[in-house]
């Protein structure tokens, strides 16, 4: 689908930037879900248009990865030397080179180098501390790294801002009676 193909993209473009190389697939979810919310955050729009994002219990990971995987691996994308599970970590190898636009290379760019030399446990505990969303939810739901971009204040007063719009709708309406 096209969705599969944006997200491959932008896991070549991980490991590319990487140096062609890319260790632990934990950390590779991590940098792609921050390639989204920087490309969000410097550059104003959505990096694919389905994120493909999930809460895992380590952290936000992309979903349905291992389908993912086997796709790009029979493409000629990546090459996945696969980890033991333990003290192995999975190690990621550029097959073929993909074209970025600037946007896309600085927001992923970010991404790498905010995670890179980074063991999977203080990316992981880093994500857990700076999404909102990945604290609310639960395993296996589907999770917007864009809403985490959202800073407190600013939810803060949308949520006043529904609050007073439900309140005018039940005043023109009558109260809904569940």
């Amino acid at each position: 689908s096209d969705h599969d193909q944006e997200a491959a993209r932008v896991v070549q473009a991980i490991v590319q930037l990487a140096g062609g190389k890319f260790v632990g697939k934990t950390n590779l979810f991590k940098a792609y879900y921050w390639a989204h919310r920087y490309f969000w955050r410097y550059h104003d729009g959505l990096l694919t248009r389905r994120e493909r994002v999930v809460r895992m219990p380590n952290g936000p990971g992309i979903d349905d990865f291992q389908r993912l995987l086997v796709a790009m691996e029979s493409d000629g994308l990546v090459r996945c030397d696969p980890g033991d599970g333990g003290y192995t970590p999975h190690v990621f190898h550029l097959e073929r080179p993909v074209e970025l636009s600037d946007a896309e290379l600085d927001a992923i760019t970010k991404a790498v180098l905010l995670i890179d030399g980074r063991s999977a446990t203080s990316v992981s505990n880093e994500s857990h501390a700076r999404s909102r969303d990945w604290r609310e939810g639960v395993n296996g739901q589907r999770l917007d790294p864009y809403f985490d971009e959202i800073d407190e204040r600013t939810l803060r007063r949308m949520d006043r801002g529904l609050e007073s719009v439900n309140n005018r709708m039940d005043d023109v309406f009558g109260a809904d009676p569940r």
